[in-house]
């Protein structure tokens, strides 16, 4: 049975081989984790949705060619184009690791208050960004 809960891009190179992908995923971040700035500094009654860039990955042969920076700006441009139809407050990211961290942090997005690597991008700025 299909969840239909996310969705998959994958980047191919000439021959088919998968070169890249990023999957993209409907969420709801936990009332408890919500970063009060999103809502007025009050925490809001239910969890609101959010955006998950849930899979950003480029295969070992494909690195270092800008392909992982191309696939992250589709998929915030995916997410703009969600955004106009499905209203979310927030892209979220799991960052695996601290380099991963850093990457996002220079891209606008603010780790998640008690937590270590969970970052989000505030769906306003989102919309800044994506249409610069």
């Amino acid at each position: 049975m299909r969840k239909n809960t996310s969705t998959t891009r994958v980047l191919a190179d000439e021959h088919g081989s998968i070169a890249g992908f990023y999957t993209l995923a409907n969420t709801a971040l936990d009332v408890s984790q919500v970063p009060l700035d999103l809502f007025d500094r009050e925490v809001p009654r239910y969890p609101p949705p959010t955006l998950t860039l849930a899979w950003l990955g480029i295969d070992a042969r494909y690195r270092g060619r800008g392909l992982g920076t191309r696939l992250f700006a589709r998929a915030l441009a995916d997410g703009l184009r969600a955004f106009e139809t499905v209203r979310f407050v927030a892209v979220v990211v799991d960052a695996l690791t601290e380099a991963n961290v850093a990457f996002y942090e220079s891209q606008g997005f603010r780790r998640v208050p008690g937590t270590t690597n969970k970052l989000f991008l505030p769906a306003s700025t989102l919309v800044a960004v994506v249409e610069e």
